[in-house]
């Protein structure tokens, strides 16, 4: 039972890096103008509902490609081929995901995609690290 919630918790610690990095990346294509505020929830729904289709890409492509981490971590360090560890993994990402989007105003694309993606791209990464990295045990 630990080994299952450490191998959980180092996966959303990887899916949270995923993501921050992502959210760097977007910030040097699609910097906030002066004299931005991210307390002004105005300015701030502005910013995102008016950002360029190449942001909206990045940023949609960060949060997938972090729960496909998320899931390829918690599986590699779970000792078992347990499916649920990643499915655990993508059902926090989805809450994360879901209070990110209610807190902040997204574009609908990213908001719809996003929560529709999220729990196959951890199952796709228990399937890639299953297929490439676990060795095949026969019983």
């Amino acid at each position: 039972m630990g080994e299952k919630l450490i191998a959980v918790v180092g996966g959303m610690v990887a899916a949270v890096l995923g993501i921050v990095i992502f959210d760097g990346i977007n910030h040097l294509v699609y910097p906030p103008p002066l004299g931005f505020s991210y307390e002004n929830s105005e300015m701030l729904k502005k910013f995102n509902f008016n950002a360029p289709t190449i942001s909206t890409v990045i940023s949609l492509s960060g949060l997938i490609f972090s729960s496909v981490i998320g899931g390829f971590v918690a599986t590699k360090m779970d000792k078992t081929d347990d499916y649920r560890v990643p499915l655990i993994v993508g059902l926090l990402l989805f809450l994360q995901y879901s209070f990110n989007f209610y807190t902040i105003p997204h574009k609908t694309i990213t908001v719809v995609l996003s929560l529709l993606l999220v729990i196959p791209a951890s199952r796709l990464g228990y399937l890639l690290c299953i297929r490439y990295l676990k060795p095949i045990t026969t019983k």
